[in-house]
């Protein structure tokens, strides 16, 4: 097995994921509340949901806006937008309860 120490650090933080899926692709990545996810697991979930920002439209210049509860989720997001090429935006704003209209998006961000 690979020891994440002895590699090259990318300056690029997508990059630098990749990098670390590539050398330890079954070690644990994300332990959430409900879920644990290893960096495979990880780069598919990020993979998906980067594609389906680009089909929306979202690339380089975008910003993403994440309202999500601590978990894996909320790491799967930003990592999402980033590799899409878009900045992510932590949103402070309290989730709706359900049944209730969208509160509005943040002005010039996506809303996820």
């Amino acid at each position: 097995m690979t020891d994440a120490r002895t590699l090259p650090l990318p300056a690029d933080p997508v990059d630098r994921f990749l990098q670390t899926v590539r050398a330890m692709p079954d070690r644990t990545a994300v332990i959430g509340p409900d879920t644990t996810l290893t960096f495979a697991e990880l780069d598919a979930r990020t993979g998906d949901l980067a594609g389906r920002l680009h089909d929306l439209g979202i690339g380089p210049g975008d910003r993403v806006g994440v309202g999500l509860p601590r978990g894996v989720d909320w790491v799967v997001a930003p990592l999402a937008a980033w590799r899409a090429g878009a900045a992510y935006v932590p949103s402070t704003r309290p989730t709706p309860p359900p049944g209730s209209p969208a509160s509005p998006p943040t002005p010039g961000c996506a809303r996820w």
